[in-house]
C-alpha cells in the first residue's frame, strides 16, 4: 500500500542539453535503458550522480562490470562507486544453483531493510527479463512497478547484451515502464541516444534522438546537431568565393605562419568551434594526432559545413601517421574539403594550403550527422578472444566485407625464438575498436579492421609497443578472403592458446592490468539459501 507521507521527488539522468521532459524519472516509476555494448555505462552513472546519491546493484560480480573498460574509464567508475554512492550490491551466486533474473532479484530486494525514497540504477544482462514471454515479461516489470510505487523509488534498468528482443517486448510494456532508451556507442566517447518514449512529471516525449558526447568531467552531454532541413542547402558551386582567414590550432600556426597570415590560434581542435560567432568566409584547419579523434572531428566539420556551407574551407592535418585509409573516407564524408597526411613538409604544407584556399566544396553532404556516424564502419569488440570467437568475429566482418567494400586483414605472428607467446602477446596495444587478438597454433594473429594492404604498417606502429622486427621472429599478411576463411577454420579447430581471461590481462592496453579496484568498498554479496542480499 502506498505510504502518502513519503516525500515524492524526481530524479534526474544528469545528461547536460537534453530537456528535463526526457530525462527526468517520476517517483514510483521503472525506467529501461537498453545497449549492446556497456561502454557508456560509466559516463552515464557520472552524469546521474551529479545530481542524485543513488543506489547500486549489479546483477552480476564486480568483474563483469570493469571487463572490458579501458583503465582511466574503469579508475572513474570504480572512484564514482565509491564515493557518490549510498551503498553498492552484486547479485551473484557462486554455486550457480539459480539462475540470475530480474524476477529473482527483486525478491531478495525486498528482504532487504526498507529505506525512504531513492534512485535505484541495476545493472544486468538483457536475458535477465523473459523476453520469449510478453505475459511473463509484463509480470515480472509489474512487480517491479508495485514495489516502487509502494517506497516511491526510481527504477533504472541498465541492460546490456543481445538487447534486440527485450527492446521490441518492452515497447509492448509501457503500462509498466515509463521511459524507454536505447544508446548506441559510436565510439569510446560519442554515443546515439534514441528515446522511445520518456515520461516525467511534466510531460511525456517520444521518438526524439540525441548525439552524446564525453565531457572533460567525465560526464554526457548532447551536441547541437544540424537540421536535416539544412544540410545541403546552397552546396552549388559560386564563383569569387573569398579564402577568409586561417583558424587553426597553436602548434600548426607556429609551422605556417612565417608563410601565411593565421587569424585566429587557439591550444586544441574543441577550442576551434568556440572561437568565432560567425564566419564569413574561412580556412579551418584542423588537427588529427590519434585515430580516436576520429568521430569528434567527423562532428566538427559536418557541424561547420552544414551551416557556413561553400563558404569554408575545412583542412584536417595527419600531426602523426594514424589515419587509415577509412577514417579518411569518412572525413571526407563529414564535408572536409582536404585530408593533408603527415608526410607532407611544412614547405609543401604551405604551398598545398594555399592551394586548397582557392577551391570551392560541391559534394553532398548526408542528410543528417545521425546518418554521417552510423555509415561509419566501427565494431564493438575489441581485445583479446578465444580463438573460436576470434575465429566467429573475423568470420563475420570478412562476410559483411563481400557487400561494404571496406577491407580487412589478418596478420599472423610466430614469436622471436626463446621468447614465450605470453611475453609476445604483452607487446600488443589494442586501441582500436574493430580490431582483435588471439593465439593458437604456436602464433598470435591480430585482425585489423578496416585497414588497406597499404596501411597495415601504420595499423601495427599503432598496434604494438614495439617495432614488428623488435616484437616478432615472422610476419605473414594474409588480406585475400579465401585465404583468410581457410586460416580462420585452423583456428576455428584448434585445441591450444591462452585463456581470454589470461589474454586480456596480458595485453599492454588491457584496462584490467594496472586496474586498482577497492574491493573492500564494494558489498560483494555470495548468496546461499536463502537468497538474501545483506
Amino acid at each position: 500500500m502506498l505510504d502518502t507521507n513519503i516525500e515524492r521527488r524526481s530524479r534526474s539522468l544528469g545528461v547536460s542539453n537534453i530537456p528535463s521532459s526526457g530525462s527526468e524519472m517520476r517517483p514510483g516509476s521503472i525506467y529501461l535503458c537498453v545497449s549492446a555494448g556497456k561502454k557508456h555505462v560509466p559516463a552515464l552513472i557520472s552524469s546521474i550522480c551529479t545530481s542524485n546519491t543513488p543506489r547500486f546493484i549489479g546483477l552480476c560480480e564486480p568483474e563483469s562490470l570493469f571487463r572490458g573498460l579501458d583503465e582511466l574509464v574503469s579508475q572513474r567508475l570504480d572512484q564514482c562507486l565509491n564515493t557518490q554512492f549510498k551503498d553498492v550490491h552484486f547479485w551473484h551466486d557462486p554455486e550457480e544453483k539459480v539462475s540470475a533474473s530480474a524476477a529473482i532479484l527483486l525478491r531478495d530486494v525486498k528482504k532487504m531493510p526498507s529505506v525512504k525514497p531513492a534512485l535505484y540504477i541495476i545493472f544486468l544482462k538483457s536475458n535477465a527479463f523473459p523476453t520469449d514471454n510478453q505475459r511473463k515479461l509484463d509480470k515480472v516489470l509489474a512487480r517491479w512497478q508495485a514495489w516502487a510505487r509502494q517506497y516511491q523509488h526510481c527504477i533504472l534498468f541498465l541492460c546490456n547484451g543481445s538487447v534486440k528482443s527485450l527492446e521490441t517486448a518492452a515497447l509492448q510494456a509501457n503500462a509498466f515502464l515509463s521511459g524507454i532508451a536505447s544508446f548506441y556507442a559510436l565510439d569510446a566517447d560519442h554515443y546515439r541516444y534514441f528515446i522511445h518514449h520518456w515520461s516525467s512529471d511534466d510531460n511525456v516525449i517520444a521518438k526524439q534522438e540525441y548525439l552524446l558526447s564525453t565531457n572533460s568531467a567525465a560526464t554526457l552531454e548532447a551536441i547541437d546537431i544540424p537540421s536535416e532541413d539544412t544540410a545541403n542547402i546552397d552546396l552549388a558551386v559560386e564563383s569569387g568565393i573569398e579564402t577568409g582567414q586561417i583558424v587553426t590550432t597553436d602548434g600548426l600556426a607556429a609551422e605556417i605562419s612565417s608563410e601565411l597570415h593565421v587569424g585566429i590560434s587557439v591550444a586544441s581542435n574543441s577550442l576551434i568551434m568556440d572561437s568565432f560567432d560567425e564566419l564569413h568566409s574561412a580556412t579551418v584547419i584542423f588537427t588529427c594526432s590519434s585515430p580516436t579523434e576520429v568521430v569528434e572531428l567527423a562532428t566538427m566539420t559536418y557541424k561547420l559545413r552544414s551551416r557556413y556551407k561553400h563558404n569554408i574551407k575545412i583542412l584536417i592535418r595527419e600531426n602523426v601517421q594514424c589515419l587509415r585509409y577509412a577514417d579518411e573516407q569518412f572525413l571526407l564524408k563529414a564535408g572536409a574539403s582536404q585530408i593533408i597526411p603527415y608526410i607532407i613538409t611544412s614547405t609543401r604544407l604551405v604551398s598545398l594550403i594555399d592551394a586548397i584556399r582557392c577551391n570551392d566544396f560541391a559534394r553532398q553532404l548526408p542528410p543528417t550527422l545521425y546518418g554521417l556516424l552510423e555509415s561509419r564502419n566501427t565494431s564493438d569488440y575489441r581485445g583479446y578472444a578465444d580463438p573460436y570467437i576470434f575465429a566467429a568475429s573475423v568470420g563475420k566482418a570478412m562476410d559483411a566485407q563481400r557487400y561494404s567494400g571496406v577491407e580487412h586483414l589478418l596478420v599472423r605472428f610466430e614469436p622471436l625464438r626463446g621468447i614465450s607467446l605470453e611475453q609476445s602477446l604483452n607487446l600488443c596495444h589494442i586501441k582500436r575498436d574493430g580490431d582483435l587478438v588471439t593465439v593458437c597454433r604456436g602464433f598470435i594473429y591480430i585482425f585489423l579492421h578496416a585497414c588497406r594492404i597499404n596501411d597495415v604498417a601504420i595499423a601495427l606502429r599503432n598496434s604494438l609497443t614495439l617495432p614488428v622486427q623488435d616484437s616478432f621472429g615472422s610476419q605473414s599478411i594474409i588480406h585475400d578472403p579465401d585465404d583468410v576463411a581457410a586460416e580462420l577454420e585452423l583456428i576455428d579447430l584448434s585445441t591450444d592458446g591462452i585463456p581470454a581471461d589470461i589474454g586480456q590481462k596480458l595485453l599492454a592496453s588491457n584496462p584490467e592490468k594496472d586496474q586498482k579496484i577497492q574491493a573492500k568498498h564494494l558489498i560483494t554479496v555470495s548468496l546461499a539459501t536463502p537468497y538474501v542480499i545483506d
